[in-house]
């Protein structure tokens, strides 16, 4: 079981235990990530993730339109002539695309592969699939069991708890007449009977909307089955935190040492101890 890190800054890219591999985000075909960064640059994070035996995975996470798939597929004729180990996707336009070009997919759907044979089904025409956070640890425990090959697992980070194609801040802020910059990065929103702060931000993709606190695995992480890979996502994420957070993630998958809860983070484990509300049921 080795640890897939969304990245922030090519200058976290270091030696860990049990870091394969960074996630980056991608101008024009990520919808959330920690830095979106553009496709020139790509060569150079591959270039120092080899130095330490490490690969690049590529966010394609993005609902496309047709104009914007038009514009993707144009972007992977400049990727597939470098080694990406994976590409992340939800859009089935993207996978058309992807497939055609026979590159190595990962499906991932925040709040849809919560039973074992969509997993399963999904596993069929994808190197590996990423499991829905939003379910109970009996379910994930039972879901990665019966896994027909290896999965990915969410580790850490902010959930994306909403996601839409719509500008909804800059609609916000027209209703308003309100000045404000709805690509700014410090705003959230508070429910009316809750006291939670969830952020959001809008960018090139659309609006995107994120848990109050950072969701981890910790103990649980070792009651899983066929799990090739955890996912510390690093979106909202202090930067002085980044290595702390990797680290105390590197050393407890080679030692079982360390908490993660020392480290001061608001944490939460959404509904990994309750049943959740995405089971689908007949």
């Amino acid at each position: 079981m080795k640890l897939i890190v969304e990245l922030q800054d090519i200058k976290q890219i270091k030696p860990y235990q049990a870091v394969a591999g960074w996630l980056i985000g991608v101008e024009s075909l990520s919808s959330q990530g920690s830095a979106f960064f553009p496709i020139a640059k790509i060569p150079e994070i591959i270039a120092r993730a080899k130095e330490y035996n490490q690969f690049v995975a590529i966010n394609a996470g993005r609902i496309f339109n047709d104009s914007e798939l038009k514009k993707a597929e144009k972007i992977l004729a400049k990727l597939k002539k470098w080694n990406i180990r994976y590409y992340f996707y939800t859009d089935l336009g993207f996978y058309e695309l992807a497939k055609a070009r026979k590159l190595p997919l990962v499906y991932q759907a925040a709040t849809y592969l919560t039973n074992s044979p969509d997993v399963n089904a999904f596993l069929d025409e994808n190197e590996s699939v990423v499991v829905a956070p939003e379910i109970s640890k009996d379910e994930l425990v039972t879901i990665t069991k019966n896994a027909k090959k290896d999965v990915m697992v969410e580790a850490f980070g902010r959930l994306s708890i909403f996601y839409s194609k719509r500008k909804l801040m800059t609609n916000y802020f027209q209703y308003r007449a309100w000045g404000n910059d709805p690509k700014g990065s410090d705003y959230s929103i508070v429910e009316e009977k809750r006291s939670e702060h969830y952020p959001i931000e809008e960018n090139e993709s659309g609006t995107l909307i994120y848990s109050s606190h950072f969701y981890y695995l910790w103990e649980e992480i070792w009651e899983l089955s066929h799990v090739s890979h955890l996912l510390i996502r690093t979106k909202w994420l202090d930067p002085a935190l980044f290595d702390e957070v990797v680290s105390v993630y590197d050393a407890y998958l080679a030692t079982k040492a360390g908490d993660i809860k020392t480290l001061g983070i608001d944490l939460f484990q959404g509904a990994l101890y309750r049943q959740s509300l995405l089971t689908k049921v007949r």
